[in-house]
């Protein structure tokens, strides 16, 4: 069959992830509203499928930050060839501190967010939690997190409190660890809005809050996407999210979610991100109607 209803969905969730409005949530509630028309339609993705479609949002976190991460890594490959020359400057000495420095604040935050998740996994799947009141708290509270920037912004853009302050600490790191981790087990937050905000809110600026919360969830989005790979590989009922149809569909929304990123980075640095906040009004009174009715 060259059409499957959850080319649709995984469409929407690679496209939607490059937003600061929730793919997971998105789904969620497209679920319910496919269910409350009364269409039977399995839109339930497989474990390895979920994980797999991280491979677009990797691919286009890799090309947007092209021109950030590929200078700093000529320059550490330099660096190690000079270390092997033992004919290291003071200059590549202070490179070599900052990413080393750029390593320990991600693996900080990869642990308080391996520290959180791991005792609440379960609480993830529960089945109230796919429920709809707490979906629409999910859609309520980003919408919230995405205006509180207008106070922020507009109150708060000194250079003491802006890009004065642009430098990430070591507890910071841990904070926005501990908050990627609560959110990613509410449905309907998104990690993108929440990371990106709190980060604004702690003094990082509009770049620096925008790197780091990619770059912190980079190593998980790998982790799981080269698993998903390998059970891909050794599961049977796999081979059709290989075919041709599903290759299109994966490339065509990897555009699309290109375009839109870029779109969502631009306006977090020229600090107007919260206009995604008019945007969560539609979720959530389509999740209030569901309810009601």
């Amino acid at each position: 069959m060259f059409f499957d209803p959850l080319m649709l969905v995984v469409a929407v969730q690679i496209i939607i992830e490059s937003i600061p409005v929730s793919s997971s949530g998105h789904v969620l509630l497209t679920q319910h509203l496919l269910e409350r028309l009364g269409i039977d339609i399995d839109i339930s993705l497989p474990d390895y499928l979920d994980h797999f479609i991280h491979g677009p949002t990797l691919l286009i976190i890799s090309l947007y930050f092209f021109n950030a991460w590929w200078p700093l890594l000529r320059r550490l490959v330099g660096c190690l060839k000079a270390w092997m020359r033992h004919d290291l400057r003071d200059s590549q000495r202070r490179l070599v501190i900052l990413i080393s420095k750029i390593i320990v604040l991600i693996a900080l935050a990869e642990l308080a967010f391996t520290c959180i998740l791991l005792p609440l996994w379960r609480f993830k799947h529960a089945p109230f939690m796919q429920g709809l009141p707490v979906l629409l708290i999910g859609f309520v509270i980003t919408m919230g997190l995405l205006a509180s920037l207008v106070v922020r912004d507009g109150c708060c853009s000194s250079p003491r409190m802006g890009d004065g302050c642009s430098g990430l600490t070591y507890s910071k790191a841990i904070i926005l660890g501990i908050i990627q981790a609560v959110v990613y087990l509410l449905p309907g937050v998104s990690r993108f809005a929440s990371t990106f905000v709190a980060a604004r809110w702690l003094g990082i600026s509009s770049r620096r809050a925008l790197q780091f919360s990619f770059v912190m969830f980079f190593p998980l989005m790998l982790s799981a996407f080269v698993g998903s790979g390998y059970e891909m590989m050794m599961h049977p009922g796999a081979r059709q999210f290989v075919s041709m149809p599903w290759l299109l569909t994966y490339g065509l929304a990897s555009i699309v979610a290109y375009a839109l990123f870029a779109l969502a980075a631009g306006m977090a640095l020229r600090e107007t991100l919260w206009k995604f906040a008019f945007y969560m009004a539609m979720p959530i009174i389509t999740a209030i109607v569901l309810l009601v009715h």
